[in-house]
This record gives C-alpha cells, structure tokens and sequence, in this order.
C-alpha cells in the first residue's frame, strides 16, 4: 500500500491560502489565522479582502434591551472594532456589499464609518469599485409577527449614504435594492449620482428606489452607464426617449415581491419609438423575481424589444402572458419558478420562435429535458446543473410526445442516465453539451 504523503499546510502558496481565505466568513477568517504565524501572516493578504460582506453579525456586539437583562439578542456595530478593522484591510478593499442589516443605528454608524476613513485616506481615493446596499424592508410588525409592513429608509441614513459617493471616484458598479425613499429623498440621491459618478458609473442598479410613480431622468446625465436597473415606477415614456440618445446597452426592467402591484407599464407608443430609434446593440430585459412562491407577476410592457425573460416564484399564468407579447422576440429565457412546471418550459420553448437560450435554474426531469431539447430548431444553448437533473421518466411524455410527433422510444431509452441525456442533446445541437457542475 502506498503511503499518503504529510501536507504541509504551513507552506501553502500564497496564491492558494488567499483563494481559501477568500471563500471563508469572516469570523472563520479570524479564527484560522490564530492556527500559526504562517495564517496569521495570510489574514492580512490583498485578494482576501477583496470582497467584504457586511450583514448583521459583521463586527458587531450585543447589548441587552431595558426590559430583558437576561437574554442579550439584539446586536449592534462596534464602533472601534469596525474603525480598527477598516483601516486594516480598507486599501485591499474593491467590492462592498451590505445586506440584511435592519437596525437603522448600525446602518448610521456604518456609513459615517466609512466616511471618516475616507476623509482619512487625505489625497488618495478608495480602491472600491463596486457597492451593493440590499435594504430588508420587508420587515415584520412588532404587534403582529407575522404581518409584514414596508419600512423605507430615509433621514440621517440616507443622507450619511449621500455623503459617501463623492468620495468613491472609482465606483463602476453600484446597486441599491429595496430602499423605498421618498420622492425628494430619491431625486436629491439621483441628483448626487449625476454630479460624483456621471463619468465612472457603469452599472446602476436601483430596484423599488420608491414605492410610487418617480421616474429616474438624472440617469441621462450619466454618459458611461452601461447596465441600467430599474423598476417599472421609476420609468416612464419621457425616460425612453432619454434612453434612446444615450449609450446604454442593457436595460432591466425588475420587479419583486415589493414592487407595487399597481404600477404601470409605459405605453405602446413609446416602446414603439424606442424600437425605431434605439441602438441594435440596446437590449431590453425583464426581470419578475420574488423570494416567496408565488409571490410576483411580471408586468407586460406593450410593443417592448424584449431580449430576454428571467422568472423567479412568478405567478402561474406567466408563460401565455411571455407567449403572447413577447414570442417573436425573446432570445433567452432564465427559469427558477417552483410554482412552473416542467410542462411550462416546453411551451415556452415551443412558443417562442427565436429562443435561443434556454437557463434553468431549478430541477427538471431528464425525460422532460430530452423533449425540450427536440421541440425546437432554435434553441442551441440549454444551461443546467447536474445536481438539478432528475433521472426519471414522467407519465405525460407518453402522451405528449405522440401528439407532437416525437420520438417517444427514444426518450424513454435516453432518459434513464445522465450520460445519454448528454450523448442526445449534443447530437441535437451539433456541437458539445454537458450539465453545469
């Protein structure tokens, strides 16, 4: 038997301890570096930090509320921890993103935070090139746990925020989901935008900025803007003539669970405009996403060039509406909807003539894949998992495949490994195709 040879953790290439430490949380990133010298030294390397993740358990501490000395459940930022930390790893720094931090204090606190180092960096700006702000507001009320109210953020909070984006020069990307500001609060942020980050920006995303009609039209003074994101009430046919002129190449349409239902789409004379008079390499996307089934319904915007459809817990009823309005036009089409089935992406599949792509991001019998696979002529690229495969032959197939014509035999023979589903699909596209690991 040959002997299994020691590794010697200690000697580990940089570039290898940065890849681990990297994928490790925070407070796994401290523990390991008190294992030796050798880690302590690889706490401190540049790619490590080069994506921080602030939730609330980052550099936080508990306190106990007045009325419950006994059990200590809420948390907030630690002021010095934080200040210590970010001036420790603040220059390796390139993406910032913050999610699921509820308490409006922390939130303060962080963005002076970040403020007050900044203004200490003096002449040399922050190395950050993306920041992500995903404001929970979605929160349930205290006299009813289980009823959930929007909460927006606003106040001293937003304004600390404002106070940020002048200092970040080399901002490319930024995203803000779900902060539901008012009006003037949102125009006043938009107005801050257009004077610090018009030359820089190139991706802005600004899912529910507000939870009414507020079109965004400071967006037209951002000359480099690439990626645009927006919610259906915070765009309007004045912003699609604006869209025309600039030199946007993708524009998303996004909705979720907190997305009014009773917005509207712009009209059909508009997106008619826009389709004679857009750049062919502008590509119009829409996006209905929502964490709970069931839980969003993608708004039909009239006569819109839609490039792509992505849907995550849509609504049934969802594929006729795609169909209906959008089957000459859709060239990819992204899945993750527990509430659709497998039946559902094959009518997509056959109802869309130019569907060329095809993402599935959920599980799929390999029976249904096969026919997906054979229903179209178009279709060349389908993206899948192997762990979302499901070897199994359902009892409709049968049926379906003699009303349409398939070859039912050869289904039921393929469906029954992986390897098959592989070796068929690839003959059917002419080229390579194997499941995404």
């Amino acid at each position: 038997m040959e002997r299994i040879q020691a590794v010697d953790w200690q000697s580990l290439d940089d570039l290898i301890m940065e890849t681990i430490f990297e994928f490790l949380p925070i407070r796994d990133r401290f523990n390991a570096s008190l294992v030796c010298r050798r880690w302590a030294s690889c706490f401190d390397l540049p790619k490590v930090w080069r994506k921080v993740i602030i939730d609330g358990h980052w550099l936080t501490k508990t306190v106990c509320n007045d009325e419950d000395k006994v059990r200590c459940s809420d948390r907030v930022l630690d002021y010095e921890r934080a200040l210590n930390c970010l001036q420790r790893i603040g220059p390796h720094i390139r993406s910032v993103n913050i999610c699921q931090l509820q308490d409006f204090v922390s939130l303060y606190q962080l963005f002076v935070l970040f403020e007050s180092y900044f203004v200490k960096m003096q002449n040399s700006s922050p190395n950050i090139r993306q920041f992500a702000f995903n404001f929970p507001c979605d929160q349930p009320l205290e006299i009813n746990p289980n009823g959930i109210k929007l909460f927006g953020i606003g106040g001293q909070v937003i304004g600390s925020f404002r106070k940020l984006l002048p200092k970040m020069q080399k901002l490319c990307q930024l995203e803000l989901v779900d902060l539901v500001l008012e009006r003037y609060e949102a125009n006043k942020l938009l107005d801050q935008m257009s004077i610090s980050l018009s030359h820089s920006l190139k991706l802005l995303s600004a899912v529910n900025l507000t939870n009414f009609h507020c079109p965004l039209q400071q967006i037209a003074m951002m000359s480099n803007l690439e990626i645009l994101k927006l919610s259906p009430q915070n765009i309007d046919d004045s912003m699609l003539h604006l869209i025309v002129e600039s030199n946007l190449k993708h524009l998303h349409i996004v909705q979720n669970e907190n997305t009014p239902k009773t917005v509207m789409p712009c009209s059909a004379k508009a997106w008619t405009h826009f389709k004679q008079h857009a750049s062919e390499h502008l590509q119009v996307h829409l996006e209905a996403i929502s964490k709970y089934t069931n839980g969003c319904d993608l708004l039909i915007q009239p006569e819109a060039p839609v490039h792509s459809i992505t849907c995550k817990n849509a609504k049934r009823g969802v594929i006729n509406k795609i169909i209906g309005n959008y089957g000459s036009s859709v060239v990819i089409y992204s899945d993750q909807s527990s509430t659709l089935g497998d039946i559902d992406l094959i009518e997509i599949v056959s109802g869309c003539n130019h569907l060329s792509t095809l993402k599935i991001l959920r599980p799929i019998t390999t029976a249904a894949l096969l026919v997906l696979a054979a229903m179209s002529e178009n279709l060349q690229e389908i993206s899948l998992n192997k762990s979302s495969a499901i070897v199994k032959h359902d009892d409709w197939i049968k049926e379906f495949c003699l009303n349409n014509g398939l070859d039912h035999a050869s289904i039921q023979e393929n469906c029954v490994s992986l390897n098959s589903v592989e070796h068929v699909i690839s003959k059917q596209f002419s080229k390579p195709w194997r499941f995404l690991i």
